[in-house]
Formats: structure tokens, sequence, C-alpha cells
């Protein structure tokens, strides 16, 4: 049977659609109509991107007078000699051959230019009554063969720019050729869709966040204008066409497997030397009691400086005594911790012989609170720009409108949705660092959008203010963000330190006391009160090994409190300084550090409007007297290196 083969190129059919993966993958949709004959129908569609999954092409839509009997996708053609399957190849063959031209005119003329030379100098040797109309007809000639070479030149340079911009304004190339074989019960005209994934495409999201102010003072409603920059070059364009941008993965590159589960067991820890009753031996013992005692705290005892215990539940850092912690309530439910935690020294449940012991667990485990914990999606108000397909393997971002993306390898801005919140806002100061003041926001994603990760260009009033980077914001879920520098907030950092020795003494190391004081100013120089002003500073931690102590003596009861426990200070009017109350607290860092036992705190306070407050802690460092100190970094935590 002779089957009826019709020839197509895919660029001169619809897209209909694109979904772009965020795994460099994207599925297109063109839709084909095609006239068919009764029996077998060779459809030969040519112009597909050679960054085609060869196993991905499906035909749809065929309806009941026609089915599809085989398909196969051709990649080999790229491959071919002296062949160029670039969109631009025919204008690029074209223009080639123009310049071949150009450059043998160019040759023949740089030819006679040179023969002209000789030629002048044979007629030199001739002395006769023509020589001076020859000589006019030489020069003629010179200067039409030198503005011909010019001209050539000057083409030759036009054909080359040409050429270099057709090669650079598209990229990719579209040597695939799927080839179907489509069995009609009649002569028919039918219309399908043929899709398949392509790879040489990506999407990421970026983001714009707009802040304004009213008479100054910064509003708490915010813009994030949600985009994504996508860039293609799978060699074929992309025009008016739907897109919808997926947070799945597509695995049609992988195998997509559930992965087993390994059988478990425990062992002893290789960092825990039991002793012969599971008690560890005396040599450990107190080599543990020795490293509970390395570090030196700020709180006071009977005798002012005390060592830290922090193996002791009781009391707190600074020897300050607190009530035992509560008991947690029964977990509802337990759940594997995705975070492997640290691991835990092995201890007996109790003494003697044939006691159980308890060793370390790789993974800690956490509570899950019981209930139903589905979504309901109904009554969702989406922005205006985008549709969001929700299922329970990735939200889809269908953009409104339809969309052209030329595959040029150039990222595109493509803009997904205008989310619209409100952010909590502080003044924060780290005068330790700097003296300006930040304005800082803490937004909440009540949004029906998952905000990926991605880069933030922050706007205050139009104007741009700073770069910064989101990671993964579900929905509910809150973030900060730095909206600028209030220029109208003066602050100002002053340390005072003074000295005493004790007299020298027979049979003791005489030592030394210094008692430094830090003085903090705010001005404020707005016409309106501020109610969020945080104030973070640090005290240096002792050094056991060099036998230097230290003793916090302000802010009154800090040295007493727990982490994130506010104190309530009053602070003395000074000056034209404020008197009025602020709250200090140890302060805790976003990945669980700080506090305490960091000597990280932080004022809490209002500032009236033309006002300024004084903030001032003051510590004693005792050591000994012939010991110099000073103040570092404190890379014990992992916080930084040494300036």
């Amino acid at each position: 049977m002779i089957s009826n083969t019709v020839s197509l190129n895919a660029s001169q059919h619809a897209l209909k659609a694109v979904t772009i993966f965020h795994s460099s993958t994207a599925q297109l949709t063109r839709t084909f109509i095609v006239d068919l004959k009764g029996g077998s129908n060779v459809l030969e569609i040519a112009g597909i991107s050679s960054h085609v999954d060869k196993e991905s092409p499906r035909i749809y839509g065929l309806g009941t007078a026609a089915r599809v009997f085989d398909i196969s996708c051709n990649t080999k053609l790229g491959s071919a000699p002296h062949q160029n399957n670039t969109k631009n190849a025919a204008l690029i063959k074209t223009l080639e051959a123009k310049r071949k031209l150009l450059r043998a005119e160019r040759d023949v003329r740089q030819t006679e230019f040179d023969l002209l030379d000789d030629a002048a100098r044979s007629l030199a040797q001739e002395k006769g009554a023509s020589f001076d109309s020859l000589m006019d007809t030489f020069v003629a000639r010179k200067r039409n063969a030198m503005v011909t070479v010019i001209e050539m030149d000057e083409q030759i340079e036009e054909v080359d720019k040409e050429i270099w911009l057709l090669n650079n304004s598209h990229s990719g190339e579209t040597a695939a050729v799927v080839t179907a074989t489509l069995l009609a019960k009649r002569d028919c005209k039918v219309e399908f869709q043929l899709t398949y994934l392509v790879t040489g495409v990506t999407w990421q999201p970026y983001y714009d966040l707009h802040a304004t102010t009213s008479d100054g003072k910064p509003s708490s409603d915010v813009s994030l204008h949600y985009c994504a920059n996508i860039t293609q070059n799978t060699g074929e364009d992309w025009t008016n066409t739907i897109l919808t941008l997926s947070t799945a993965n597509s695995h049609a590159l992988h195998s997509l497997t559930v992965p087993k589960v390994d059988p478990l067991r425990l062992l002893p820890s290789r960092s825990t030397g039991g002793g012969l009753f599971g008690g560890g031996s005396v040599q450990q013992q107190q080599q543990q009691q020795q490293q509970q005692q390395q570090h030196i705290g700020f709180g006071q005892s009977s005798s002012n400086y005390v060592q830290l215990q922090p193996q002791v539940a009781a009391s707190g850092l600074f020897g300050a005594a607190r009530p035992p912690a509560p008991a947690p309530p029964p977990p509802a439910s337990m759940a594997m911790n995705r975070m492997a935690a640290p691991q835990r020294s092995a201890e007996p449940s109790s003494g003697g012989w044939g006691a159980p012991v308890s060793f370390s667990v790789e993974r800690d485990f956490e509570v899950i609170a019981e209930g139903d914990e589905s979504d309901d999606d109904a009554g969702i108000e989406l922005p205006e720009g985008s549709v969001l397909d929700k299922n329970p393997l990735s939200l889809a971002y269908r953009v409104e409108g339809r969309v052209s993306l030329p595959s040029d390898g150039v990222a595109h801005k493509v803009s997904i949705a205008a989310l619209g919140f409100s952010a909590a806002l502080k003044y924060v100061c780290v005068p330790r660092k700097t003296t300006s003041a930040f304005i800082e926001g803490r937004i909440k994603n009540t949004s029906e959008y998952e905000l990926l990760a991605g880069p933030v260009s922050v706007f205050m009033d139009d104007d741009f203010v700073t770069k910064t980077l989101f990671g993964l914001i579900g929905v509910n879920e809150s973030f900060t963000c730095v909206l600028g520098i209030d220029t109208s907030l003066k602050v100002s950092y002053q340390t005072k330190s003074r000295t005493e020795h004790e007299p020298k003494r027979s049979f003791a190391e005489p030592s030394k006391t210094t008692t430094r004081t830090i003085t903090t100013t705010v001005t404020n120089g707005h016409s309106f009160d501020l109610t969020g002003l945080v104030v973070r500073d640090a005290i240096p931690l002792g050094n056991a090994d060099a036998n230097i102590k230290v003793a916090l003596k302000r802010p009154d009861g800090l040295a007493q409190a727990k982490d994130g426990e506010d104190v309530t200070v009053t602070l003395p009017g000074v000056g034209d300084a404020v008197g009025q109350e602020a709250k200090v607290r140890w302060a805790r860092t976003e990945n669980g550090g700080g506090g305490e036992k960091e000597g990280l705190y932080e004022w809490v306070c209002e500032l009236k409007a033309g006002k300024k407050v004084r903030l001032e802690a003051e510590w004693e460092v005792k050591a000994p007297s012939s010991l110099r100190w000073e103040e570092q970094l404190n890379i014990q935590f992992g916080r930084g290196k040494r300036e």
C-alpha cells in the first residue's frame, strides 16, 4: 500500500501552549491541521528543536477518523556536514555568498591598483609628447582603483556585521524531525496537537519589593511584584502562546522511583567510652568537668565572679537561681525530623551490673500536632495578571494574555503577579558596626503563592535601595527585609574605660579590674514618634585559660535574665535625653545562635519626635595585672573570622 506523505514545518503552525518546569525543561504543544487520505499517511514534521527529548513526542486530538500507528523522532540531521539548522541559516548562506563576491571583486581591484604602479614606472622612461596625457589617465585610474578598494572593504564590513547579528540574534538549532504514521478511515481533514519536551529553557523567579513613605514616615503597606526571568535557546521561537510556569520538576530525563527503606540497628557510639559499669572512666568524668568550666560568664555570685556551669539546669548562666522548667505535654504523634541532630552521648539509665544503656541515635524526632491539614482553596482571590493552579505535586502560574519569547538565550522578564502585604516595621541600629539606622520590615506571606528562592530588588518611593535574596517562603510564612536607611535618626556610640590595679602581694598574683562603659545615644529627627527602636550590641566573654573574668553591671537585671526574657529598665533623663522606660533582653539570631551564651543583647524602646534616648551598658573585666587583653571576634561559635 502506497502511503501519502505530508511534509510540515513546525514553525509555520501555531504554538498553542508552553509549560516551563523548574528543571530546565519545557513542554510544547503545537496545533496542526492536515488533509489525510484514506489509509496510511506519513507526516514528516521538521523544524523541531534539537534539544527535544526523542522519547517525548505524542499526538492527541485526532478523534475517531484517524489514529496514530507509529511515531518517531530523529535528531541526526544536526550532525550532517556543512549543515546549518538555525533559524537564519538561509539568510546567512546568502550573505556569505555575497561576501565571497565582494572579496573577489576587491582582490581584482587591488591587483589593478598594484599593476598601475608598474605601468607608471615604464611610462616614466618614455619622454614622448603624450606623456602628460598618459600621466593624467594613470592618476585617474589609480584614484578610481583606490576608491573602489575602499568601498569594497566597507561593504565587506557591513556584510560581516549582518552575519554576526544573524548568528547572535538567535540561539539553538531546529534539526529534529518527528515522523508519524496516521491511519485514516477515509479522506478527511483533522486537527491535532503535537506535544514534546525540550531542554535549553529555564525560568527563575525574581522580585521587586516596593515600599512608600508619607511625610517621611514609612508605610506598613508594601507591594511585592512576583516576576520570572525566562531564558530559552531551544531554537524554536515561541510566538503568541499561552505560558505556564510550573514549580514541578520534570522527571522525563531520568527515572522516578520510590526509595527503599534500609534496615537499621543500634550500635554503641564510637565517641562514648563507657566504663565497666556503663558510667565512663574517672578520667573521662574529670575531663568533662574541666570542659564544662572553660567558659566565664557575666553574672555575680558571693565572690562577684563565677565559673559557668552549663550542665546545671536549675541555675542561669550568670549564677541566678531559676525554677525548673515544667515538663512538656505528651506528644500527639511523632515524626522523624528531616535534619540529622547532633549525637547524644550514651548515658546509663542506672548503675550496677546489667544496667541497660541508651546509646546515641543519628536522627532526632519532632512532635507533629494531630489534625486535618488539608487545604480548602474555595474563595481564593488571585492577584490580577495570572492564574494559580494547585495540585498535590506542584503549583503552576498561568501568565495572563499571550506571550512571545524568541530563542535568543537572553533573559526575558515576565510578570506573574502583584501581591500586597502588610509589614511590621522597626528601626534597627548596630552602633558597634555602623551608626546607620536600618528600616526593617517583617512581612507575612498572606497570598496563595509559594515564593520560590530568588533575588529581590528593594525600592522606596520608586527609588532603588538595595538587593537581597529570598529563601523559599511558603504560604503564611514570614520573612524579614531591609527597606532602607533612615537618615533622620542620628546614632552616636561612645566607649569609656578605667582600670584599677590591686596592690602587689607576697603570695598572690595581683590583678586588675577594668570597667568599660558603653553609651549609645539615638536622636529622632522626625516629626513623628518611633514605636519600634532596636539597638543591638555585644558583651565580650571571658577566657578561663587566661584567667580573664567578666561581670555584667548594667543594664540592671540582664545578668539574671533568661534568653528572650524582657527586662524593664528605667533610663535616667540626662541633659536633653528623655527619661523613660526601655526593655533589654538577650538577643537570639535567626539561626538559633546568639543570646546569653554569646553575649548578644538588644534594647527595645520608643522615641518621641525630636527627642533623644541614652542607653548605657557597663561591665567589669578582671585579669592578672601583667596581662594585656583585647576584644576580638568570638569564633568559638562560628560567627566569623578574626579581624
